[in-house]
């Protein structure tokens, strides 16, 4: 038992939508209350003042740098 099951199409039975199991339903719960949580704390800290704002939200939302992607700022 996933997350996730195939069910058949209500007209076509060809067709096998993907749909929330129970455990499934709870873990999106889970997530969306803990993504709820990240935006307001991120939301808290960056303020609502325009680009640096928003900024800060980002940085914030995507917490510390762990060794991926860039690490220098590339100028065209």
């Amino acid at each position: 038992a996933g997350l996730v099951e195939r069910a058949s199409g209500d007209l076509d039975g060809r067709r096998k939508p993907a749909v929330l199991t129970a455990q499934g339903v709870a873990f999106e719960a889970r997530t969306a209350e803990r993504l709820r949580t990240l935006l307001a704390k991120a939301y808290r800290t960056g303020g609502l003042d325009g680009v640096a704002g928003t900024r800060r939200i980002l940085a914030a939302l995507a917490g510390p740098r762990q060794g991926v992607g860039p690490t220098r700022r590339v100028v065209a």
